[in-house]
């Protein structure tokens, strides 16, 4: 299906906008490969046209700046079996802090053809001069580009590519080149902020609800370029996985006082923490996981121990920062007792009666998980993608 996919997404976009593939155009269809473009267009008739190629083939997308002048479509769509992510890095600016100029390399294309799929691309001296450019903005070892640029261009020698190489790189360290960048890189912060590349999701349940395998399921298909993981606050951590007491409740309550005295650090903590390590990620294309959050104290108590009120949990968690969207992992009792027995029935379901409660706020969903673990996964990205695509269209 990623194959039909590709050929149709480039089919289409070649009879409404000029396009052409640079690098590596023969691993189009890798499955861990991204593919970048050029496009003659502007950013508004870009972002129009992969909107409608997506609504028409129910597909979804989620989109970021890379630079003035670049953009990152990561597309994803299902099918029976499995979630396919396809990531496009197009230039579609001759206002880009390459300063390439896409009107001129589209000038002179050459049609290739792979496995079954015909694409256009650019002639061999033109993606010399762009594969240049890049390596030379990025610092890379020209030694390891070598081959590559003399099948390019075989009637250069080692040396001249060196030196092409090396001019592009003075250009590169320039005063006037690094002035401009990084004022295009505060320009770039303010269209990330814009776009809010980023998502921040939690996962609630019992004890046995299946959080571990289907947050690790949930990373395997990522939509999004990057990952982390938190277990129930916002503190970074050596380990991914937290280690957790394996009874946890199995200690006594704290008194009505420490209680109330636990709920105001608390609200510190997951403030400070939030703004230090989950806010300045808003402008990253991350995808920032919870296992277990805030709301668990309300959920089950006895595991953190608080003696106090439920009421008094409501009224704190007004104060506290949370995920976008909250996934509540449910099943019948008797199906979580026979995966992990912590605790008695009569507290399991007191416990999903408190989950249920939940789920009725805003952002919210309950999640059957008494089904097989890729359809539980397919739900839930689809949940995430509908978020996105709401935000970003």
């Amino acid at each position: 299906m990623r194959e039909e996919v590709i050929i149709s997404f480039l089919n289409k976009l070649n009879g409404k906008i000029p396009y052409a593939i640079i690098h590596h155009v023969e691993g189009v269809f890798d499955i861990f490969g991204d593919i970048d473009l050029v496009v003659d267009s502007n950013k508004r008739e870009l972002h129009n046209f992969i909107t409608d190629f997506c609504r028409t083939n129910k597909y979804y997308y989620i989109c970021h700046t890379i630079d003035l002048g670049a953009v990152r479509y990561n597309m994803v769509c299902f099918d029976k079996t499995e979630i396919i992510k396809i990531e496009l890095d197009i230039t579609y600016s001759n206002n880009n802090i390459l300063g390439i100029k896409v009107n001129e390399l589209l000038k002179e294309t050459k049609v290739v053809g792979v496995k079954g799929g015909v694409f256009n691309t650019l002639t061999n001296e033109n993606e010399y001069l762009i594969y240049l450019n890049k390596k030379a903005f990025k610092k890379s070892r020209i030694n390891e580009y070598l081959n590559y640029f003399k099948r390019l261009m075989p009637q250069l020698t080692e040396d001249e590519i060196r030196k092409d190489y090396n001019k592009k790189l003075k250009h590169f360290e320039s005063l006037s080149f690094r002035s401009k960048f990084y004022l295009q890189k505060a320009t770039l912060l303010f269209y990330r902020f814009k776009e809010n590349p980023s998502i921040v999701i939690g996962f609630l349940g019992p004890d046995g609800s299946g959080k571990t395998t289907i947050i690790k399921g949930i990373e395997r298909n990522n939509p999004f370029i990057n990952f982390e993981y938190y277990h129930l606050k916002p503190i970074r951590r050596k380990n991914k996985i937290d280690k957790t007491e394996t009874n946890p409740h199995s200690k006594r309550n704290y008194t009505f006082s420490l209680s109330v005295l636990k709920l105001a650090y608390f609200i510190f903590e997951y403030n400070l923490n939030w703004m230090v390590n989950i806010f300045p990620k808003k402008i990253t294309p991350i995808l920032t996981v919870f296992d277990r959050y805030f709301d668990d104290v309300f959920a089950d108590p006895q595991r953190y121990r608080y003696g106090a009120s439920g009421t008094a949990v409501r009224f704190a968690r007004n104060f506290i920062p949370g995920p976008d969207i909250t996934f509540i992992l449910s099943a019948p009792a008797d199906v979580i007792l026979k995966r992990k027995k912590e605790v008695s029935k009569e507290s399991l379901l007191l416990q999903l009666e408190k989950y249920n409660k939940l789920a009725q706020k805003k952002n919210y969903f309950i999640i059957d998980v008494n089904r097989p673990v890729n359809d539980i996964i397919k739900d839930i990205i689809l949940i995430i993608l509908k978020h996105k695509r709401n935000e970003q269209s």
